[in-house]
């Protein structure tokens, strides 16, 4: 699986995201604070990558920003009555901030394994 890097805050809600093997890791660099926003639907969610080129349910989140005074965040905006899921996200070094955004009053959100906003 590819990895995504991300060194710079990055909206890839209007941009392609995906890989011929899927994307099974999101890897902050170390230049600074950086927030990396997607769609709900840029990631799996149930869908097997051998038909989706997305983001894996089970991305491992990649930062090491902390230990240098910077912050890094992943926000997920959810579009339409969505369920979405974030458990199986894994995480190394440093943990990011992560934020689920929902869009309607009917969506069904699962956190991950850290403390969520």
């Amino acid at each position: 699986m590819s990895t995504l890097l991300v060194d710079e805050t990055t909206d890839y809600r209007a941009l392609g995201v995906f890989a011929l093997d899927g994307i099974g890791a999101i890897e902050f660099e170390n230049s600074g604070s950086a927030q990396a926003t997607f769609r709900s639907d840029q990631f799996a969610n149930g869908r097997p990558l051998i038909i989706f080129a997305g983001i894996s349910d089970t991305v491992n989140i990649i930062s090491a920003s902390r230990n240098l005074g910077f912050t890094s965040s992943i926000r997920v905006e959810l579009s339409g009555f969505v369920t979405f899921s974030a458990a199986g996200w894994t995480f190394d070094n440093d943990v990011p901030n992560v934020l689920l955004v929902g869009a309607n009053t009917n969506d069904t959100m699962t956190g991950s394994t850290i403390r969520d906003v």
